[in-house]
This record gives structure tokens, sequence and C-alpha cells, in this order.
């Protein structure tokens, strides 16, 4: 039954980009056999062997549920099934030795040969309902991998915000750690004013932190100018102290008054047994 269900849909699919008069009709199948060809099949199936390259000949692999691509039609696979509107069928005597299937919604059994062609049914009238019936089913098809898309990337959307915010949490907690380390031994018992100015910079997309430092209104340290030596050994103590946490610190630098400290994230080590 699944395999029956699979060429049918696939073949109507196919069908309804390029004949509505096509898609109105029942469609006749066979089951090509060992030493066939697809000239042959479609002998077969409508008198001529050419008519394999019409749009509404169509060969379907119902156990991979794919329509097979007619520069594939020079080798064709046991199992495979060809279908044909089945207006199109020949009438009985055009050299058929074997018998079709007529697909039906529910069976596959076979019938007494080809049917007679007989005149071609107007997509109006008791084929209206089946057209009808095919658009509903391709919209929702449309729908469902439109809503599947979207699912996917607001899930993609909803994760990157989520490690970036957790990213962003870990620089700032870092840096508050930083500044507070290096600023207690500078504080002035009895002065309530901060002895530095601190600002951060957090980066995410490129896992850098920027720390920095500059003096206070009448302070003169930290500074690279005048005391270049000293900051370097306070931000090596606080650094080392602090190695805990996933950051190497990189080599310093001024921008104006401020003492520019660079921190870039440690990358993950990997896991797994080594070979």
């Amino acid at each position: 039954m699944l395999p029956l269900l699979v060429t049918s849909l696939l073949v109507t699919l196919v069908l309804v980009t390029t004949s509505r008069d096509a898609v109105a009709q029942s469609l006749v199948c066979y089951t090509i056999k060992p030493g066939d060809t697809t000239s042959a099949v479609a002998r077969r199936l409508t008198g001529r062997p050419d008519t394999s390259h019409e749009s509404w000949f169509q060969i379907v692999d119902p156990a991979r549920s794919t329509v097979i691509s007619k520069n594939r039609y020079n080798r064709v696979v046991p199992g495979w099934r060809a279908c044909v509107p089945a207006t199109l069928v020949a009438p009985h005597g055009s050299g058929s030795s074997l018998t079709p299937a007529m697909y039906r919604n529910d069976t596959d059994a076979p019938f007494d040969g080809p049917r007679p062609m007989g005149a071609p049914q107007a997509p109006t009238g008791a084929g209206a309902p089946r057209d009808k019936l095919m658009a509903l089913a391709y919209l929702y098809w449309a729908a469902a991998a439109f809503g599947a898309v979207i699912g996917v990337g607001w899930h993609m959307v909803h994760q990157f915000l989520k490690k970036r915010r957790a990213l962003m949490r870990l620089m700032q907690h870092f840096g508050d750690v930083f500044v507070k380390d290096f600023e207690r031994p500078l504080v002035v018992e009895g002065v309530t004013d901060r002895p530095i100015l601190a600002r951060l910079r957090c980066m995410p997309a490129g896992k850098r932190l920027d720390i920095l430092l500059a003096p206070a209104a009448g302070r003169r340290y930290p500074n690279l100018d005048d005391h270049r030596h000293n900051v370097e050994y306070d931000v090596d103590r606080i650094a080392n102290r602090l190695r805990h946490h996933p950051f190497d610190r990189k080599p310093l630098r001024a921008e104006g008054q401020w003492v520019v400290i660079p921190f870039q994230l440690k990358p993950r080590p990997k896991t797994g047994a080594v070979a």
C-alpha cells in the first residue's frame, strides 16, 4: 500500500506543474521488469516508443520516493514504475504483452489490459474537485515546509542569542573582578572617591574583552608613560591570581589617557580519547 501511495503522490505532484488535464485523469502505471527499456515500456503503455520524452510520461522509484529524471531514462531499474494518464494508454492490439495496473486510491490490482482511449476529460465537472484537492494538498505541503524552515531558523537564532548573553555575562563578571582587584591597593583610607576610572569593552563576536583603566581626578596612576613597569607588574599579578578564569592576557597599549588591557577567551579543550 505504501509504495502505491508514494508512486501516485510523486507522479501527481509532477503532473500538477505540467498539465492540468493530465492531473484530472486516472493514472496507469507499469512496474518495470528485468530487460525492459524506456522505449519498450512507452510502446507497451502508449503504442509509441517516443512518448517517454513527453512531460506526462513519468518514471518513479517507489522505494526511495523519488521521481526519476529523464536524463536517466537510458538505464531503468526493475521495480521502478512508469505512469501515464489513463486517456493516453494505447488501445488493445498495440503489441503489449504485459498487463499494466491501474492505480486507485486504495488498491494496486491489475485490470483486463489497457483501456481504450476515449475523449479527453475536461478539467471542469468531475475533474474540478480533484484539481481543488491537489491545490489544497500542494498548499498544505508548502505551508508545512515554510513552517519547518521558520522553526529551524528561530531555533538557531535563539541558540545564538543564548550563547551570546552567556558570554557577555562571563566577560562582565571577569572585568568587574579584575577592576576591583586592581584598585584595592590604591584606595586611601578616609577617601570615598575611587582611585581609578574603569570601562569594559566586550566583543563577543571576537571572544575578546578590553579592560580600560585611567587615573581618577588628581591621580597619575595608572598610565604607560610614567609607570609602565608598575602597571605591567600589577596586571600580571592580578591575571595570575585569576588564572582559573578562561581568559588570556594580551600586550598592553594606550588609547589617550586609558590603559587598554586586552583579554582573549581561551578555546575550550578538546574532549575524547587521543589516538
